[in-house]
């Protein structure tokens, strides 16, 4: 496994946890029915910091940007495995990191695209496959069953928001930024995260149609 995802059944864990046994995090958790956790600052914390950064990006600040959007971004990879030390996770800390990578995705794809540093081919890809992932957890829901993230689906975040940041990149450079290293890299990044993306969407449709 490549990352610890934020993930559960149904039941949060300090409640498959003795009460003598849980440790203050659980305990915190209980009282607070799931909503003060330490993956759950952290998943806000990321999402404060790459809102604050798009916004830097799109006043013109783009290196002080891309710092706090890449700070925000190992958020969302930290907040599980902060989850599963403290042994925290629940259907809510699932549902605030889902979210937060929806609004966070949102808002990246709609800055990109105003300051026209995201090609509209890649720009296309991730909003559509977002939306086809969003509408069938959706679907899934309202047949009574849930939609997990899966560690294909979590990738290909990465992989997309890697692309994001690269064509950021690319364009704070002097020079010709469409012939760069770091372009041409960015355009691998994301032809791959639409591959795996393709993928994620066929899995998530199948199960949300064909699962009872």
């Amino acid at each position: 496994m490549i990352m610890n995802l934020h993930r559960t059944d149904d039941n949060p864990q300090w409640e498959r946890t003795p009460e003598s046994m849980q440790n203050i995090w659980q305990k915190v958790a209980k009282k607070t029915h799931g909503v003060i956790t330490p993956a759950n600052a952290i998943s806000i914390a990321g999402l404060a910091l790459t809102i604050s950064g798009l916004q830097d990006f799109k006043r013109g600040d783009k290196k002080k940007a891309i710092t706090k959007v890449i700070s925000g971004r190992l958020c969302d990879i930290a907040d599980g495995y902060v989850a599963e030390r403290t042994k925290t996770k629940s259907p809510l800390g699932e549902a605030v990191d889902a979210t937060v990578d929806k609004i966070s995705m949102a808002h990246g794809l709609y800055v990109m695209s105003k300051t026209n540093t995201l090609p509209s081919l890649a720009s296309a890809s991730f909003l559509s496959q977002n939306i086809i992932n969003t509408a069938a957890t959706a679907l899934s829901k309202k047949r009574g069953t849930e939609l997990h993230p899966s560690a294909e689906g979590k990738i290909t975040t990465l992989l997309q928001w890697a692309a994001i940041g690269g064509y950021a990149i690319a364009s704070t450079e002097k020079y010709n930024a469409d012939q760069s290293m770091v372009k041409i890299g960015s355009d691998v990044l994301a032809s791959t995260a639409a591959a795996i993306g393709a993928v994620v969407n066929i899995q998530y449709v199948t199960q949300a149609v064909y699962n009872p």
